[in-house]
């Protein structure tokens, strides 16, 4: 029996084969037997000797030797007494399948940290099964690229042997990811020969975000709800945080990946935010602003060190009635601000670079909770409310201390 084992064209004596399962290839082709006599004559040639090929089952094969399973080749002759191998093994391996991705995922950091994942951006005309461009390692290495069916061990999944599906979190079939949220990619073997010669595959879980990119730190192109570690594509306030983070009102601390999505928001903070929205209107002329190099920017405040991160900014806000001091010539910089006050420093900055209108007097009456807006605030909440800025839950919450994250919120409704 003879076999080209290596691929390089020439047929080796074989004992046994073992050969993957090529759909296109019928192995009764490839395997060349010979039975010689005394006098050199080819018995099979001649046809006094049979090539017979069983299955593992002891049937016949009749048909083309293709399909993965174990099958026995036998040779026999009515007129001659044989010698030599008169059987041998042959074993077709199902296809190679060592795992699933798609090629529409993006790797995208969480933060500074090793932590990153892979995920599918949202697009507005939605993601299909062949936009997902399933790939299945080969299992050939990558840095065989002679033999790597692209070069990288990954070859298009057959989706003439997969059915494939896309269930979403309510565990209902969908025929395009249209939504953020968790998405499973189900694999089933299309019929019976199908699951003999390809193994059965794993779910894929596909995670789809929402919303545009934005730059990091080195200046690589990111989806915006990855860039801060305690902000997630599921978040209320993810896309508003993104937006902010993209137009520098508010970034995170520091140089780390966090936001501070649930930290209090303070007076100095607040006062950032506006004057970096200021900035990026051209709203500020900074030689307004007193200097001097030992110490800083005068904001008038006693309680405020003039080379401070907030200093300048305070120093703004003072001059342009943003943001007040205190009757003792305090700022309070470090103080944590309430929605209402943020709603007025926000109406603040609409009357002195905006277009602020006050607001009608029946603004206030869907709010579940009207009644514990101070009177100081009335004017610019019901203004916030009326323009969608604030209470777009049917509650203002005016006296609680306001996180980071809805400050976020609020400057991204304003800024819309």
């Amino acid at each position: 029996m003879l076999f080209d084992v290596d691929g390089d064209g020439d047929k080796e004596v074989v004992d046994s084969i073992e050969t993957p399962y090529d759909a296109n290839r019928d192995l009764k082709y490839d395997i060349e037997v010979v039975a010689y006599d005394s006098n050199g004559n080819d018995l099979v040639a001649l046809g006094k000797a049979n090539v017979t090929y069983y299955d593992s089952e002891g049937r016949e094969v009749k048909g083309a030797l293709t399909d993965a399973g174990t099958y026995t080749l036998k040779v026999t002759s009515h007129d001659y007494k044989l010698t030599g191998t008169t059987e041998m093994t042959i074993t077709i391996s199902p296809v190679y399948v060592g795992g699933v991705k798609s090629g529409a995922l993006k790797p995208l950091k969480f933060d500074d940290t090793a932590n990153h994942g892979d995920y599918l951006p949202w697009t507005p005309y939605g993601t299909t099964i062949t936009d997902l461009g399933l790939k299945y390692d080969t299992g050939v290495k990558a840095d065989d690229p002679d033999l790597a069916t692209d070069g990288k061990g990954w070859d298009s999944l057959p989706m003439d042997v997969y059915k494939v599906t896309i269930v979403n979190e309510d565990g209902e079939e969908v025929k395009k990811i249209t939504d953020e949220g968790v998405y499973t990619v189900k694999f089933e073997n299309r019929n019976a020969d199908a699951q003999n010669n390809y193994p059965a595959l794993a779910d894929l879980t596909v995670t789809c975000i929402k919303d545009g990119k934005v730059p990091d730190e080195d200046g690589n192109w990111v989806l915006s709800h990855t860039l801060f570690s305690d902000v997630t594509y599921r978040d209320y306030f993810a896309d508003p945080v993104a937006w902010v983070n993209h137009k520098r009102f508010m970034t995170g601390y520091g140089k780390t990946r966090v936001f501070g999505a649930y930290d209090s928001l303070s007076r100095g903070q607040v006062a950032c935010v506006l004057y970096n929205m200021a900035v990026a209107h051209n709203k500020v002329d900074d030689s307004s602003l007193a200097y001097n190099e030992l110490f800083g920017y005068d904001t008038g405040f006693s309680d405020v060190n003039g080379k401070a991160y907030y200093a300048k900014a305070i120093a703004w806000a003072a001059q342009a009635g943003v943001v007040n001091g205190y009757q003792d010539g305090t700022f309070h910089p470090d103080q944590a601000v309430s929605r209402q006050e943020f709603a007025c420093m926000l109406a603040n900055y609409a009357k002195a670079y905006g277009t602020f209108e006050a607001a009608s007097s029946d603004a206030l009456d869907e709010m579940s909770d009207a009644e514990q807006v101070a009177d100081f605030a009335k004017d610019s909440v019901a203004w916030a409310v009326e323009n969608g800025i604030l209470g777009n839950s049917g509650y203002v919450a005016a006296g609680s201390t306001i996180i980071r994250a809805d400050a976020a919120c609020m400057v991204y409704n304003y800024a819309k």
